[in-house]
């Protein structure tokens, strides 16, 4: 089973790795900190030298970094049987004072990223006899919440595309 996972070497990207590698999943793991992705697959490798990964040091937020991350999956894997949205930010604010480019980097993140790399990837996902998308929402998706303006109106968005998505699919 090969899996991407977005936002892999922290928090709940992280937990996520680690249950995976310990059901024997090969992993392709994305991360903007080079020097996190390397410490996680060399703990993985210590825990579950059986396993396969790669790693995907990017940030989604660049449209030319997804582009690279795209090409790059495309031409390596033959297929994806899930890929994990989970990458993400939370800039907290209030919508009426927070800086304006709140919104703009927790779109291009938070909902882009995920947008892209699942209509990107849905090629080598189809291939798949399972194949699975997973995006990582939050409570903020369900309902707001005092000083989490651009994070919660950014989540509810990643809400509606996931539950667009399942419709079409």
């Amino acid at each position: 089973m090969i899996t991407l996972i977005t936002g892999a070497s922290k928090g709940i990207g992280n937990a996520i790795s680690h249950a995976l590698a310990d059901k024997g999943y090969d992993l392709i793991l994305n991360s903007r900190t080079v020097s996190e992705l390397k410490s996680l697959k060399q703990e993985m490798q210590t825990l579950h030298p059986g396993i396969e990964i790669t790693l995907l040091p990017a940030d989604l937020s660049e449209e030319k970094a997804r582009n690279q991350v795209l090409e790059y999956l495309i031409k390596k894997f033959a297929q994806i049987d899930l890929l994990i949205n989970n990458a993400g930010i939370y800039l907290p604010g209030s919508m009426i004072e927070e800086p304006d480019d709140h919104l703009t980097q927790s779109i291009a993140l938070n909902l882009m990223a995920p947008y892209h790399l699942t209509r990107g990837l849905f090629p080598l996902l189809k291939k798949s006899s399972g194949g699975q998308v997973i995006n990582i929402c939050s409570i903020a998706s369900l309902s707001a919440f005092p000083n989490g303006g651009a994070y919660s109106i950014s989540k509810h968005a990643v809400l509606g595309f996931s539950r667009n998505l399942r419709e079409e699919l």
